[in-house]
């Protein structure tokens, strides 16, 4: 199955560069191209599921050669991003009719979509933040493509900030390189020592802290946000989708606990490095949302709580794990990684659901329902899986030793569901009299994204958590395995 992982990342490159030599007729070619691309990442994405492997690109080895690899964290992350992609290219079939370059956005798109993934798979630093790059810069791109005077403000902001973002990344990356020789994640988790209680030596601290401002950026982590709310209110639905869907959590959440847990191993000094954003997140965004009339921008300060809680677990998780609380410390990473995948998907469901009131068509009575299925996992209604993951992260905190963080995020778990309640009206089914046609491509992409937000909730389950949460749990925390897995010796490859 290993040698499926390149095709993960090729096959939508390799799309980018087909789709804009298509000639303009037949007109749906393009469409075609990349349903058929997206459908069979998310086919590829179904076989990896559950497996762990590692591909060496050419044959040659690290750290010479780059390296894929998947793992109980990244093949979750990466069946999210091939199903939020597949519903952002099934609606934007549809939602397209109202502008011009067909083929130039889907280019932008396949593009994207091969940044997120290699991101998800690399094994070494410095090729993910060439892939980090390649997703960010295409979504610049994307925000603006509707060529409205908003969306191209919102873009170029977006673009000067994560250009200045993208500076602090690559600046740890030299950073880690200079210190160890190396950017490979094995070879450094081998080399940089893990802290533990103790505080981490002045040049590891001050590559960390490059990481964290740099994918804290991408994640719109409070007070990075800045980009987020003009960037999601602006772009296009399917693109909004897209990158609050599988963009921020890959791009940004994913590449910051791959990069603070594997290369520089549990130490309460950076487990406090996200404690403090997230717990600012949190509560920014749940109090932020209530004063915000656009739907999109409250579902924009709506993510920015909902990483908060993601930040706010890893914290947890990796000042538990330096201390030696080994149990906590597995709820806070499987609460956390939980989270991730329900705010992935529910996030990416309400936009596409509120796109639907753009033309062609006006809000039907399936698309407010698929709306009132995100806004109840983001909410934390019970039994979706929003409300699990959330509670997984509160007693974490409360079981660890951190009663008032666990008092901050049960108050804003509570928050969330009175904020959707008084904007019920957008997110409630309408009279059928007030209902709207959604074209089937829309409804199919509605479908898709609803069954994966009911199909998360049934994780909690104990057949299911052990083969979903527990592999994950052990990926984000378990740094020598990590290690040794992508470095074992000859022999015991995979």
């Amino acid at each position: 199955m290993t040698a499926l992982l390149p095709l993960t990342v090729a096959l939508p490159l390799g799309a980018a560069f087909v789709l804009p030599l298509l000639p303009r007729r037949p007109r749906r070619a393009g469409d075609l191209l990349a349903g058929l691309i997206s459908g069979a990442l998310l086919v590829l994405a179904g076989l990896l599921s559950g497996r762990a492997g590692v591909y060496e690109i050419g044959g040659w080895r690290a750290p010479l050669g780059i390296n894929l690899a998947l793992d109980g964290f990244s093949a979750p992350v990466l069946l999210l991003a091939a199903t939020v992609g597949l519903a952002a290219v099934l609606f934007s079939s549809a939602h397209l009719d109202t502008y011009t370059g067909r083929n130039r956005y889907w280019a932008l798109l396949m593009l994207m979509t091969a940044g997120i993934n290699g991101t998800i798979l690399s094994g070494d630093i410095f090729n993910r933040f060439v892939f980090v790059e390649i997703a960010v810069i295409s979504s610049y791109i994307l925000v603006g493509f509707s060529g409205r005077g908003r969306a191209l403000a919102a873009a170029i902001r977006y673009g000067l900030l994560g250009a200045a973002a993208a500076n602090f990344t690559l600046l740890g990356v030299a950073v880690l390189y200079a210190l160890h020789g190396t950017v490979n994640i094995a070879h450094l988790a081998g080399s940089v020592p893990a802290a533990g209680t103790a505080l981490p030596g002045p040049e590891i601290l001050f590559a960390a802290l490059l990481m964290l401002i740099g994918f804290g950026y991408k994640s719109a982590a409070a007070p990075l946000h800045i980009w987020q709310p003009d960037a999601l209110a602006a772009a296009p639905a399917p693109v909004a989708a897209f990158l609050a869907g599988a963009l921020i959590p890959a791009a940004g959440v994913y590449a910051l606990a791959r990069t603070l847990f594997t290369v520089f191993g549990p130490a309460e000094a950076f487990g406090w490095m996200l404690l403090f954003p997230g717990l600012l997140s949190m509560i920014f965004g749940a109090l932020a949302a209530e004063r915000r009339k656009d739907p999109r921008v409250f579902l924009s300060y709506q993510g920015i709580c909902q990483v908060g809680y993601i930040l706010t677990g890893l914290g947890a998780a990796m000042v538990l794990a330096a201390r030696g609380e080994e149990r906590a410390a597995g709820l806070a990473a499987a609460g956390a990684v939980f989270h991730l995948l329900n705010y992935g998907a529910a996030a990416a469901l309400l936009f596409l659901a509120g796109g639907t009131a753009e033309p062609p068509g006006r809000p039907s009575r399936w698309s407010a329902l698929a709306g009132l299925a995100g806004a109840g996992s983001i909410a934390g209604i019970p039994p979706l899986g929003g409300f699990f993951s959330k509670l997984m992260i509160v007693a974490a905190l409360w079981f660890g030793g951190f009663p008032l963080l666990a008092a901050a995020a049960a108050g804003t778990a509570v928050l969330a569901p009175v904020s959707f309640y008084r904007r019920r009206e957008e997110f409630l089914p309408r009279p059928a009299g007030h209902a709207g046609r959604t074209p089937p491509a829309m409804a199919a992409a509605l479908i898709l994204l609803t069954a994966l937000v009911l199909g998360l909730s049934l994780a909690p389950l104990p057949g299911l958590r052990g083969r979903l949460l527990g592999p994950a749990r052990r990926a984000v925390l378990d740094r020598e395995a990590y290690a040794a897995y992508l470095e074992p010796g000859e022999g015991q490859r995979p």
